[in-house]
């Protein structure tokens, strides 16, 4: 595992950084404004074991004219960055939005609550495999919004759009499976977060 991350992981173990914000990116020219959440060393129950991974709505420009609660399918991908035998095996979970929750809402303040997966990637499997997921002192998620259809149960016909898939991906480079999601135990963050930011459509 190369410097930057294991700087990063002793960072997540000491509680001093205790979780990484992503750049923000939206949806759309006009559509959500969102941004991730990553918890090196795991969030709550599950710190010292895994790799933590949440999806926050942002309160946007556009907000008027989106749909609230927030209702779609969102998928987690961590990139495989290694070229062995030219096969890659991204990791990838996904969650349906619970539109009860606050987290789906249209926000009121800045951020809404996170929503995601606790047990995104044990921290075993990543330590045996890190070569794959952390090169070059980078680790590359991409987060798909599936705007091809709602959580079951709701009406897919109010808007133009939801036959669209946006992809995105970020790069968590430091300047320094159930489809049921979870809230974050622990707010404690760091938003310290180089730039580099790729948009893949």
């Amino acid at each position: 595992m190369n410097d930057v991350i294991i700087y990063l992981l002793a960072d997540a173990r000491s509680e001093r950084h205790k979780s990484i914000y992503s750049p923000v990116f939206y949806s759309s020219p006009t559509g959500y404004k969102m941004r991730l959440r990553l918890y090196l060393n795991g969030d709550g129950d599950v710190r010292g074991t895994h790799l933590s991974l949440f999806f926050l709505i942002m309160r946007g420009d556009y907000d008027g004219i989106l749909t609230w609660p927030f209702p779609y399918k969102i998928k987690f991908y961590l990139l495989d960055q290694s070229t062995v035998n030219g096969n890659t095996c991204d990791i990838t979970d996904n969650v349906w939005s619970d539109t009860t929750l606050s987290c789906f809402q249209r926000p009121v303040c800045d951020m809404n609550d996170a929503y995601g997966i606790k047990k995104f990637l044990s921290l075993e499997e990543f330590k045996i495999n890190r070569n794959r997921y952390a090169q070059d002192g980078a680790m590359f998620i991409k987060a798909v919004i599936d705007f091809s259809c709602k959580r079951p149960g709701k009406d897919v016909s109010d808007k133009f759009y939801l036959k669209r898939i946006f992809f995105f991906a970020l790069c968590l480079e430091s300047s320094a499976t159930s489809g049921t999601g979870e809230l974050p135990n622990d707010e404690g963050h760091v938003g310290k977060i180089n730039q580099n930011f790729m948009h893949l459509i």
